[in-house]
């Protein structure tokens, strides 16, 4: 019988970058059938690999007109580089881990998403 094999924990993966990541970048990879959206860890040069942390409460831009409150689903738009409420343009990021008032510029988002 085939097993599974441990090779990490999860809280990263290793990436190798189409083209340049900065730290910080929210990165979205995309298959045919999901996503799996993270943070780049450090500075990586395109044609390199880095790590992108999958795992983590990290705070990011967001609409400021958008109001969250906690356990909230998160959207990255993906060409806006924000947080938002709406799925429009965007990935599922995360949850909200701290409430977000609207004329906020930035929340704190806990990825991977938590909710049902």
């Amino acid at each position: 019988m085939a097993k599974a094999t441990f090779v990490q924990d999860g809280e990263s993966i290793d990436v190798t970058a189409g083209t340049a990541i900065a730290q910080g970048d929210v990165v979205v990879l995309a298959g045919t059938n999901g996503k799996i959206v993270g943070v780049a860890a450090r500075d990586i040069a395109a044609g390199a690999t880095g790590a992108v942390l999958t795992r983590g409460v990290f705070t990011i831009p967001k609409v400021s007109a958008d109001v969250f409150v906690v356990g909230e689903k998160v959207f990255w738009h993906i060409t806006n580089f924000q947080g938002q409420i709406s799925a429009t343009g965007s990935v599922l990021l995360g949850s909200c881990a701290e409430p977000a008032g609207n004329g906020a510029l930035f929340m704190k988002v806990l990825i991977p998403f938590q909710g049902l």
